[in-house]
């Protein structure tokens, strides 16, 4: 752009001996800086866009966190007792101000700034607390006015009401409030939204008699390494999306992301029959399709003779999770997965394969060195190509492990 613009001065200008003369002084040095500029500029969108990301993926472990300490209590139901134990463990992971839990008509717990006004088994005082069980809708105010405390000395300041759905109908909100002026993030706001829908769907569970939700039972650093924080955002944010229009979809979607939780949390466990990891899959990829729909299209040939077969533990899903996330959802038409699995003399072969982007040739060749940080990159998926690789390699030799093809 700026030779461009240094070629129409001296088109454009007269005399051009001038404008030559000038060009000749300021021509390298303007284009060199205004290069570095540029340059710059592009550095600190991206520094912008990581710092994004991180944030998301603290997020996520947020989330996770409070979903794997609040699951066990809330099997008993939603009342005095647990809604106080859950607003203190929110209120310890988020530093919020306050949180608080509320039925249709009281305020069944709350610990923070203005417990001395909103207090357990006291009539619900706030305006957005009513407004939004009358909503029916997730809520955001930054406003002492616009939360509408009674108390002119309350000293919240912002609040998200988010709305506990139980069969279809709100069961009571979860709050969380901040003061001083601060205000709601994004962020904040997905994890407050993404806990409030598990509740709902654990409460509709619950009442319903059916078997116990997903319980996360690993340690924060396990979750840290085998959940991508991008795919629970997504997923979290499809069952959200079908608890409103399709309750018994997203009770059968939390089922799923209950199963593919805790059996990715499982540890101590090397080996693992085919059936088994060929559940963890499925329930991955109804996962996956809850999003994309008919986008992605799946077959199986999978003899029953194999199903007995042992393989290390998670294996064969951080496969599926790359052809899925890498092959076929940057499709706009999506494609076909094909898992083939098949004995041959006493050897196992586990095929995936679709017919999706493909992977350029540089790419290729940089992830079957296996070199640990460029496969990890690609796989997609907390366990990553690598580890598989070298875990297979590790339990039954050198001459064994990932191939990968691709044209």
């Amino acid at each position: 752009c700026e030779l461009n613009l240094k070629i129409l001065i001296l088109l454009l200008s007269k005399p051009f001996e001038k404008a030559w003369e000038l060009e000749k002084i300021i021509g390298i040095p303007t284009m060199v800086a205004n290069s570095l500029a540029v340059g710059l500029c592009f550095y600190i969108v991206r520094d912008v866009f990581q710092e994004q990301q991180k944030v998301q993926a603290q997020s996520a472990q947020q989330a996770i966190r409070l979903i794997q300490q609040t699951t066990e209590l809330l099997h008993e139901g939603l009342n005095a007792k647990t809604a106080l134990k859950i607003a203190n463990i929110l209120r310890t992971e988020t530093k919020a101000a306050a949180v608080a839990i509320t039925d249709n008509e009281k305020v069944l717990g709350f610990v923070g700034a203005g417990a001395d006004h909103h207090t357990a088994n006291s009539p619900i005082l706030t305006q957005a607390t009513k407004q939004a069980i009358h909503s029916r809708n997730t809520l955001i105010f930054n406003s002492k006015a616009e939360i509408g405390c009674p108390d002119p000395l309350c000293p919240l300041t912002s609040v998200i009401e988010a709305p506990l759905i139980v069969d279809g109908q709100v069961q009571g909100i979860l709050i969380l409030y901040k003061a001083n002026d601060e205000v709601i993030t994004s962020y904040e706001a997905e994890i407050i939204q993404g806990v409030a829908d598990f509740f709902g769907l654990l409460l509709d569970r619950h009442s319903l008699g059916e078997q116990k939700m997903m319980r996360a039972q690993a340690e924060y650093n396990m979750l840290k390494a085998q959940v991508n924080p991008h795919f629970l955002f997504n997923t979290l944010g499809t069952i959200r999306a079908l608890v409103r229009t399709s309750p018994e979809q997203a009770r059968a979607r939390i089922k799923d992301l209950s199963d593919f939780l805790r059996r990715s949390l499982e540890h101590g466990k090397e080996m693992t029959r085919l059936a088994e990891e060929l559940e963890i899959v499925r329930s991955y990829i109804r996962l996956e399709q809850s999003r994309f729909g008919e986008r992605i299209r799946v077959k199986e040939e999978i003899p029953d003779s194999v199903l007995e077969c042992y393989l290390p533990v998670f294996s064969l899903q951080p496969i599926v999770e790359n052809a899925i996330k890498h092959g076929l959802s940057s499709k706009r038409d999506g494609g076909t997965l094909v898992i083939r699995i098949y004995e041959s003399g006493d050897f196992l072969h586990m095929e995936v394969e679709d017919d999706g982007a493909g992977i350029p040739f540089a790419r290729l060749r940089e992830i079957r060195q296996f070199d640990g940080s460029s496969a990890r990159e690609a796989a997609g998926a907390g366990i990553g190509l690598n580890n598989v690789h070298k875990r297979i390699q590790v339990r039954f030799g050198p001459q064994y492990g990932i191939q990968i093809e691709s044209r």
